[in-house]
């Protein structure tokens, strides 16, 4: 991938953003990105960030080993993360909604795991007050996945991805990216073309399908294509899975359209455009959607 710009990540930055970064946080401040860190991937692509600033978020975390996966899987090599945590003998450690406590040799197991050649360069301690570690991303010489200019990715591909677009499923069948799109898409906004999504919003709760749609469209691109097969519900097929969850007719989609019924509950912002939607003979509905921006 072409190195383009300098892209730096202010995560956890509250309402004092750094200049100069993308500020990320779940709770909104005005901050350009509003997420959940702990249980969602980055919205960037892989090898794409150069530096990522987090104070006084760790503290709250509850899943550190992922969020430091995410941290290795979106930095460029060479990249660096800084992370500031209260000191364990500082008072303010104690804050009631802190899950976690520090010392020195708290990621020293980073080093141990090598996750994905983030290594610990860099260590201050203040006993009474912070601990500042600094982080570098390694050349772990993997093969680095290439992201073309017109990009399309297959979610959920299975063992039979599209040849021309980008696997991204929660098991190994050997595609470019294994990942659970319940965590979200791990690319950046605007930046998709095309997302294939053949035979699995049926397996999602309702909860995940809302969330998953609203991934699709924000890394989809303004004039971006979401192609979509499910079963119709009623079918044979919509109840021989067992894993089925959600049910579909063509009529489902106006959840997610412009001039849907107001008492829809979803967020404007994430409206799309139908295509074509269409059932076949009972069996299947299709639907291509365009994100409204």
């Amino acid at each position: 991938m072409v190195k383009d710009q300098v892209l730096k990540l202010n995560i956890g930055c509250g309402k004092e953003k750094k200049d100069g970064y993308i500020g990320i946080d779940i709770q909104d401040f005005g901050q350009e990105i509003l997420r959940d860190i702990d249980n969602t991937y980055l919205p960037f692509q892989d090898n794409s960030v150069d530096e990522i600033f987090c104070k006084h978020t760790f503290e709250h975390l509850s899943n550190s080993k992922f969020v430091l996966e995410e941290f290795a899987r979106v930095l460029r090599t060479g990249g660096r993360a800084f992370i500031i945590v209260p000191h364990k003998d500082n008072d303010g450690a104690y804050v009631f909604n802190h899950k976690k406590y520090f010392s020195k040799e708290s990621f020293g197991k980073v080093n141990q795991f090598n996750i994905n050649g983030l290594l610990l360069n860099g260590l201050v301690e203040h006993p009474a007050k912070d601990i500042h570690f600094s982080f570098q991303k390694q050349d772990t010489k993997e093969k680095q996945l290439i992201y073309p200019e017109k990009l399309q990715i297959d979610i959920a591909c299975g063992r039979v991805k599209d040849k021309d677009a980008i696997g991204i499923d929660i098991d190994d069948y050997g595609q470019e990216i294994v990942g659970d799109i319940r965590k979200g898409l791990p690319f950046r906004s605007g930046s998709v073309n095309l997302i294939i999504a053949h035979n699995i919003l049926e397996h999602l709760d309702s909860e995940s399908l809302l969330f998953v749609m609203k991934e699709c469209h924000r890394v989809l691109k303004k004039d971006g294509k979401l192609d979509i097969v499910v079963p119709f519900a009623g079918s044979d097929g919509s109840f021989r899975d067992p894993t089925h969850q959600c049910f579909f007719t063509e009529n489902t989609y106006d959840y997610f359209a412009e001039g849907r019924p107001k008492h829809y509950d979803i967020n404007p912002k994430h409206k799309f455009k139908k295509i074509k939607v269409e059932e076949k003979n009972g069996g299947a509905v299709y639907a291509i959607l365009t994100p409204i921006k």
